[in-house]
């Protein structure tokens, strides 16, 4: 995980504008899950997008919970960062 990290960590330093799309769904078992996905261009103006996260959410469902689980993982890609 920490290699694919790193990897993703450094492709994304060269994309000068991300849009994300987030999907959020419930298993059988009512587990919930959150896959984040980056699209951008390449430097050969291609259209990539990659899956960013991926992870169990087990925080309630309010703007609040999630707007502060989206910026963890945004941080913890250097793509963004908080201002207090």
């Amino acid at each position: 995980e920490h290699v694919h990290r790193a990897h993703l960590v450094k492709q994304l330093e060269e994309v000068e504008s991300l849009s994300l799309t987030c999907d959020f769904w419930s298993n059988r078992s009512c587990t919930s899950f959150v896959v984040l996905t980056g699209h951008f261009l390449s430097p050969k103006f291609e259209l990539k997008s990659t899956v960013l996260d991926f992870s169990h959410f087990q925080d309630a469902h309010t703007g609040d919970s999630i707007a502060q689980d989206l910026c963890r993982k945004l941080e913890n890609l250097n793509i963004c960062v908080r201002q207090k």
